[in-house]
């Protein structure tokens, strides 16, 4: 799991810069909505694990490489199935 996430930042902390400076103003607010729906949540919930994917999908996305989209998701769905381990 700590592999994972060390990778997970590296990966993310990229992303995000690279979505500061591409973003377009439609991917800014699914950005803003996915981050609302995140803290909305439980994080040890099934929803909180989906909304916390979803946010940095959609940052990933914001990029405008699919390449950082398809890693990010395959990512998140790990992390997601190691998360929902500990919860269960």
């Amino acid at each position: 799991m700590l592999a994972v996430m060390e990778l997970r930042e590296t990966v993310e902390a990229t992303a995000a810069a690279l979505a500061a400076e591409r973003r377009t103003a439609a991917q800014l607010a699914r950005i803003e909505a996915t981050h609302l729906a995140f803290l909305a949540a439980d994080e040890r919930s099934e929803a909180g694990v989906q909304a916390d994917v979803a946010f940095h999908v959609s940052i990933a996305e914001a990029t405008g490489n699919p390449h950082f989209v398809g890693f990010v998701s395959f990512i998140g769905g790990s992390l997601a199935q190691v998360i929902r381990l500990v919860l269960g």
